[in-house]
C-alpha cells in the first residue's frame, strides 16, 4: 500500500455504451460459427477482447468511407480517396466514446486516470479508482478531474525543483557578482592583450 501511494495509472476508458454487453454476446456467438467453429459447450459468455471493438470500429469507418467514395462515382480500388474520407473524422465507437482520426490517420484514444483511493472492503483498505479522464477535443488531451487525488504532500508535486535539477537557479548573490566582475575583468584583459600585440 505504501509503494503505490503516489502511483497514477493512465488506462483506456471503460465502455459507456449500454448496448456494449449485447455487442460482446454477438461477438461470442460468432466464435461458434464458421470459419472459427470454436465450441462453447457450457454456453457461457466468452471473454471478449477490447480489440474486437477496435476491429468493429475500423470496419465501420472503412465501410462508411467506401460508401461515400462509391456514391461520388469513385472506385473501391482507390485507397487514397477512402483514406481521405477517414482522416479528420470524428465518430462514436461501439464502446460509446467520442473518438477522432487526425490528418495523419492516427486515432486519438480515450483514457482514464486511476489513483489510490480508500474503499470499504474486507480484502483491502485501498484500490486504484478512476479520478478523471482525458478529453480529446483538441490536439493536446485535456484532463477533466472527477474526484480529488490524494497527494502525499497534500498538493501536486512540482515539475522541477525550485533551484533546478543542478542548483543553477539558486546561485548565491555573492558568487553571482564575483562571476560578473571576473568576466568583465577577463574581457578587458583580453582586449588589452590584443591591442598590445597589434602595437608590438
Amino acid at each position: 500500500m505504501e509503494a503505490v501511494r503516489s502511483l497514477l495509472v493512465i488506462t483506456p476508458s471503460p465502455p459507456i455504451n449500454p448496448n456494449y454487453e449485447d455487442f460482446k454476446a454477438i461477438v461470442s456467438s460468432y466464435g461458434e460459427k464458421p470459419p472459427f467453429n470454436f465450441p462453447n459447450p457450457f454456453k457461457k459468455l466468452r471473454v471478449v477482447s477490447v480489440f474486437a471493438a477496435y476491429l468493429y470500429d475500423a470496419m465501420m469507418l472503412y465501410a462508411e468511407a467506401a460508401t461515400a467514395v462509391l456514391n461520388e462515382g469513385g472506385s473501391l480500388t482507390n485507397g487514397t480517396a477512402i483514406i481521405q474520407k477517414i482522416c479528420g473524422k470524428t465518430y462514436t465507437g461501439i464502446q460509446g466514446h467520442l473518438s477522432h482520426i487526425d490528418e495523419n490517420g492516427d486515432a486519438e484514444g480515450n483514457y482514464t486516470l486511476l489513483s489510490r483511493k480508500e474503499i470499504e472492503s474486507n480484502l483491502s483498505k485501498y484500490s486504484m479508482q478512476p479520478v478523471g479522464y482525458f478529453e480529446m477535443d483538441t490536439a493536446i488531451p485535456i484532463f477533466k478531474p472527477q474526484r480529488a487525488i490524494d497527494w502525499v504532500s497534500g498538493s501536486p508535486p512540482i515539475d522541477e525543483p525550485p533551484c533546478g535539477y543542478r542548483g543553477e537557479r539558486c546561485i548565491p548573490p555573492k558568487t553571482h557578482t564575483l562571476e560578473i566582475v571576473g568576466g568583465i575583468l577577463g574581457g578587458i584583459a583580453l582586449i588589452a592583450l590584443i591591442i598590445i600585440l597589434i602595437v608590438y
